[in-house]
């Protein structure tokens, strides 16, 4: 009996390590990106203040072409993100200016690469 508990014990610590998105990250929101090159802009509600954020491409790859982040105070900051995402990749973490800022909007400029697959979907993830 007490083996099956141990067991137990250590498949419920396996699964919990494996669980679907960051841990200590918040969901900010999401866009879908279209076929052609596209510039989208997704608005962040709430007061939430963030440190680093962190995308997640889902449904299809994506071309990400430029990344722009506007904080509150009115500042901006450009993130160097030209990269090739493929379906279920994450971003690298990106670092805030100042450590603790309030995101009014994320600018992106994208497109998704292989028509056939479907649009992508751009999660951003933040954290405190």
């Amino acid at each position: 009996m007490k083996k099956v508990k141990f067991l137990s014990l250590l498949a419920i610590i396996g699964l919990m390590s494996f669980t679907p998105g960051p841990r200590d990250w918040k969901f900010i929101g999401d866009k879908i990106a279209n076929f052609s090159i596209d510039r989208d802009v997704l608005y962040v509600t709430g007061n939430d203040i963030y440190t680093k954020i962190k995308l997640h491409v889902t449904d299809a790859p994506l071309n990400m072409h430029d990344m722009d982040i506007y904080f509150e105070n009115g500042d901006k900051q450009n993130v160097g993100l030209k990269n090739n995402f493929a379906q279920g990749d994450w971003s690298r973490v990106i670092d805030l200016p100042g450590n603790q800022r309030r995101i009014k909007k994320i600018e992106f400029v994208y497109d998704t690469k292989n028509v056939g697959r479907g649009k992508a979907r751009i999660a951003v993830w933040g954290k405190r």
